[in-house]
């Protein structure tokens, strides 16, 4: 639960930019890397979702 508890943290972190807040799940101080990952993570929830 641990890792939820910090995701939930994250997007709170940003509450109008979910790409941000995904990506500082994985890079909280590196806007860039921050952004990329949450890009990523919501393109594989979209695609899964589109199934």
């Amino acid at each position: 639960m641990v890792g939820a508890e910090v995701l939930s943290e994250a997007i709170q972190s940003s509450p109008n930019d979910l790409e941000l807040g995904v990506g500082r799940y994985h890079a909280w101080e590196d806007e860039i890397r921050a952004r990329n990952y949450g890009s990523r993570v919501l393109a594989i929830y979209r695609n899964l979702r589109d199934l």
